[in-house]
Order: structure tokens, then C-alpha cells, then sequence
């Protein structure tokens, strides 16, 4: 049997895909869910969890109520093997971003750094910016 630990992901979307099937399985908890992953998965050993420049404190469930979904708020490619993607977590009383940092390296790509916050703005004016 070959473990997911070491299972190479052939794109980005991929891999942010398992991210958050894994995720899902511990959502109400998303600093421990993240911490398993980065635990339990090579792709996401380099993993960095930070929160304005700051490792992150843990975000209780009575702040942020049950995990409903993630959606897709925007794919930023900045190089042919760096990509960001800024998701929107939706939790029953209020929702956070996640920012994923991917990128590839040896033929392997890897989740290198997630940034959680709730700061919509700057999606909301990237997008803006798109459209017009």
C-alpha cells in the first residue's frame, strides 16, 4: 500500500484539493486540522501557518461556529511554479481567508506557507481591478 505521505501531486490544483479534503475531516478546529496535515503529509512539511507576520494562535469554535465550505476566491499565478490562492472558509458565524502559497521544486509540489485572516479587501480589489 503506498501512503499519502509521499504521494506527488501532478498540479497545483490538485494538491490544494487533497489540502482541503483533509482539511474538511477536522474543519471545526482548523489550526489542529492544519497541524496534522503538516504532520501527517511530505507535500506539506514546509509548511508555515502565519497570521498577520505571526504564528498564528488557535481559532476557537466559539469564534467562528461549524465549517460549511471552501470557496475559491482567486488564482494568482506568479511564476510557472509559484501559485497563490486565496480561499474563503465558511464557518456558521463568520468566515475567514485562507491565502495557500504553492509552488513546485523537484518535481513535487508543495504547500509552503498559509496565511489565515479575515481580510476581504484586498480580494475584493483585485477583483475589481480584473473586471474593469
Amino acid at each position: 500500500m503506498i501512503s499519502n505521505k509521499s504521494m506527488a501531486q501532478s498540479n497545483p490544483d490538485e494538491l490544494v484539493d487533497l489540502f482541503f479534503k483533509e482539511f474538511k475531516k477536522e474543519a471545526n478546529q482548523p489550526i489542529n486540522s492544519i497541524q496534522k496535515i503538516k504532520n501527517n503529509f511530505d507535500w506539506a512539511r514546509p509548511l508555515l501557518l502565519r497570521n498577520n507576520n505571526k504564528e498564528i494562535v488557535d481559532i476557537s469554535l466559539d469564534m467562528i461556529g461549524k465549517y460549511n465550505e471552501a470557496q475559491l476566491i482567486n488564482k494568482l499565478k506568479l511564476a510557472d511554479k509559484f501559485f497563490i490562492y486565496s480561499y474563503a472558509i465558511i464557518y456558521s458565524e463568520r468566515p475567514l481567508r485562507f491565502k495557500l502559497y504553492v509552488f513546485e521544486a523537484n518535481s513535487q509540489w508543495k504547500i509552503s506557507r498559509i496565511k489565515i485572516d479575515e481580510d476581504f479587501d484586498e480580494d475584493a480589489y483585485a477583483l475589481a481591478r480584473i473586471k474593469n
